[in-house]
């Protein structure tokens, strides 16, 4: 049945509404920042075991995206969402009422579970109901907005922290959620006809192995993902860096906001270059700085004399505007290039981001149980160089032209 309410109708409606779904996973991310050194304290464990919530939590995110997106081809969008919200809710009062350390670590992989569905299904909707120039510009709107969630959410979290706990917080993100699932209930049109047929389980396989044989997918797949695992290598790993140089929750949450302008200033220059130069060119360009950003940081890591705060921020800011670019052309590029498969493909690339960043933040735990912070997070950002250059040296090698034109035209 269409619901009374279609937010579909109106370009505004719509928008906001992916905005919402697409926040939500975001925030369940960013938004207790602050608060981790606090948790660790009240849960009584090490920095290295708190920072296990992140894997915890992306581990919950690849499970859900594994199938939620052919699982939504098949079965349609809506009943799939609605599904997420509530894990999302559940997750989060988990969380939210725990009192052991392993009752929190459960409650993000539930939170996680539910994001990971939002994550997919926000850009399939877009593919849906939009062609696919107008869906091109709805991801180019919408990650900029997404992107400033790193800079407004550990601020709102740290309000919370100040005027009534860590706790709360969790408590926040399972309102947003239910507010998610209401609206979804009552507002959302299915927007994907679903398949009928049996053989839901054979058309997952089949999806897989079209996109793993495919090489357009996985080097697309292989730069996105670096990218990606390596913006929450800086998100598991600042907290603790900027504890240490003795800043408090409520000035962390501010320092996020550079990164987060950062990286909707790159968004905003790969849709402006979109018009003028291949994609191919401006991943070049983007790919380009995020190495120099990330060379920055490790330089940052392993020269104490450099132990500066504009330093560490300054270079990862630049690697952040690399990201901004990359994801916002490269992600729209990849599901553009498997018509028909849009929830299927989104979900396969969410996998294998999640999956990457579960393999670098427990990385990073693992090394700052054994190494110094500033050592693992070097270690562990060298490794994500190395990975860039050997697989894509073909964009890299764009982005002199690419800049040099580009400078150009702002001068004229």
């Amino acid at each position: 049945m269409q619901s009374s309410i279609s937010i579909i109708k109106k370009r505004t409606a719509l928008t906001g509404y992916l905005m919402l779904i697409s926040l939500f996973g975001m925030m369940a991310v960013d938004i207790f920042l602050p608060a981790l050194p606090i948790m660790a304290k009240a849960l009584s464990v090490s920095d290295a075991a708190i920072q296990v919530i992140f894997p915890a939590y992306f581990v919950g995110v690849a499970c859900a995206q594994l199938f939620c997106g052919p699982l939504s081809d098949h079965y349609g969008r809506k009943p799939i969402l609605l599904m997420a919200f509530a894990l999302g809710v559940l997750g989060s009062l988990i969380c939210g009422v725990a009192h052991t350390y392993h009752a929190v670590v459960f409650g993000r992989f539930v939170q996680g579970v539910g994001a990971g569905v939002a994550i997919v299904l926000w850009r399939a909707i877009a593919f849906d109901v939009l062609d696919k120039e107008a869906a091109y510009r709805m991801i180019a709107t919408i990650t900029p907005v997404i992107v400033i969630s790193p800079a407004i959410m550990p601020i709102i979290g740290g309000g919370i922290l100040t005027y009534v706990g860590w706790r709360d917080i969790f408590i926040a993100i399972g309102a947003v959620s239910a507010f998610a699932f209401l609206v979804t209930a009552t507002a959302l049109p299915e927007t994907c006809r679903p398949i009928p047929e049996h053989g839901v389980i054979r058309r997952i396989l089949t999806s897989y192995k079209t996109f793993f044989g495919s090489p357009f997918f996985l080097f697309s797949a292989w730069a996105l993902c670096t990218v990606y695992a390596a913006y929450f290598l800086y998100i598991v790993q600042s907290p603790l860096v900027f504890n240490r140089m003795g800043y408090t929750p409520t000035l962390i949450s501010v320092l996020y906001v550079p990164v987060a302008a950062s990286f909707a200033l790159g968004s905003m220059a790969g849709k402006k270059l979109r018009t003028r130069f291949s994609t191919e060119q401006i991943l070049g360009l983007g790919l380009s700085m995020f190495v120099i950003g990330a060379s920055g940081v490790v330089v940052f890591c392993l020269v104490p004399a450099l132990h500066l705060t504009p330093i560490f921020l300054g270079a990862f800011c630049v690697l952040v505007m690399g990201n901004g670019m990359t994801l916002t052309v490269g992600v729209a590029r990849l599901i553009a290039g498997f018509s028909g498969k849009g929830g299927a493909s989104s979900a396969t690339l969410g996998l294998m981001q999640s999956l990457a960043t579960i393999l670098m933040t427990s990385g990073m735990a693992l090394g700052n149980a054994h190494l110094s912070l500033s050592d693992s997070l070097a270690t562990l950002f060298g490794i994500c160089i190395v990975s860039i250059l050997l697989v894509f040296v073909p964009f890299v090698k764009t982005a002199c032209r690419v800049t040099a034109a580009f400078i150009g035209e702002v001068q004229e």
